[in-house]
């Protein structure tokens, strides 16, 4: 049986046939009249300001740097400026190549939950645990110690007397011996 399922996936420029493609696909799509409006969603988290312009662009039937890309059916350009608390802006703007239909807000949530992920997840395993500083080459080792870490993460996160962010709750863990033991068995183990 052969798995169904959607793909939203970054151009970036290690692909330049590819992203030059998605560029001029979406400024000539952009030039044509009637161009409909963009949809734009304005956020805002913690201390600091950031707007989002998503634009989402059907797939060029004539363009043949799609054809490896099974599926493709939508381009997408999110154009990203952020005001920090400090009042610096940064405008930076991504494409995405993907197989769901041209629809702005169901490409951004789409978008918006590979950030969510990002942030959350990987974003937690390299500063709380330093995983993009590990430096393990032997075998499997690299692919084991991330399956430990994500194990570990999920557990600190799951521990409901734990107070405070995943860093805080690893050296809670690490520096007392029955915070350690709700963490690995939900409860403090007594002694024999």
């Amino acid at each position: 049986m052969e798995a169904k399922g959607d793909y939203v996936i970054a151009v970036k420029g290690n692909q330049p046939t590819l992203e030059a493609a998605v560029h001029k696909a979406i400024n000539d799509a952009m030039s044509q009249e009637p161009m409909s409006a963009p949809t734009l969603w304005k956020e805002e988290s913690r201390r600091r300001r950031e707007t989002r312009c998503y634009v989402a662009v059907p797939v060029p039937p004539e363009a043949p740097e799609f054809d490896a890309w099974v599926g493709a059916r939508s381009l997408v350009s999110v154009t990203r400026e952020c005001t920090d608390a400090k009042g610096q802006s940064q405008i930076g703007t991504r494409y995405y190549i993907s197989s769901l239909p041209p629809k702005v807000k169901l490409l951004a949530k789409a978008v918006r939950g590979h950030w969510k992920v990002e942030n959350q997840l990987h974003w937690v395993l390299d500063v709380a645990f330093r995983e993009d500083h590990n430096r393990s080459r032997a075998g499997h080792a690299q692919a084991n110690l991330g399956v430990l870490r994500r194990v570990a993460l999920s557990m600190l996160k799951n521990t409901p007397e734990l107070k405070g962010s995943i860093d805080s709750r690893r050296k809670q863990a690490g520096w007392h011996e029955p915070t350690l033991e709700k963490v690995l068995f939900g409860r403090e183990v007594s002694e024999s």
